[in-house]
C-alpha cells in the first residue's frame, strides 16, 4: 500500500476527506457522480496547486506535461480542478521499464 506524506491546514483537510467519502459515496450509487458535480467546482491556478502539493513552478510544469496532473488552459492561464489534482496524487507514478544494460 503506498503512503503519502504532505501537510495540509485544517480547511484543506476536511476538504480533502469531504472529496473522499464523497468518491466513495458516489462509486457505490449513493450520489451523483464526479462528473455532474464538477461543472461547479472552482478553478484552481497554479500557484494555488503548487501552494496545496507543496511543489515548485517548474516540477507543476513538468508533472502536466509528463500527464501526471491534468490541466485547462484559457488562453495562456492554467486552471486545475482541486478534485483532479488530489485524485492524480493516488495513481501511482509511471516507471520507465527500459533495462540498462
Amino acid at each position: 500500500m503506498s503512503e503519502y506524506l504532505f501537510q495540509l491546514s485544517l480547511p484543506d483537510a476536511e476538504q480533502f476527506i469531504m472529496e473522499c467519502v464523497t468518491r466513495a459515496l458516489s462509486q457505490h450509487g449513493m450520489l451523483p457522480s464526479a462528473k455532474e458535480t464538477s461543472a461547479t467546482e472552482p478553478l484552481l491556478q497554479m500557484a494555488q496547486v503548487c501552494q496545496l502539493l507543496s511543489i515548485t513552478r517548474p516540477t507543476c510544469n513538468k508533472w502536466m506535461a509528463e500527464g501526471r496532473l491534468p490541466s485547462y488552459r484559457q488562453g495562456r492561464r492554467v486552471y486545475f480542478k482541486r478534485a483532479e489534482v488530489l485524485a492524480s496524487l493516488e495513481r501511482p507514478k509511471r516507471v520507465a521499464a527500459k533495462a540498462r544494460h
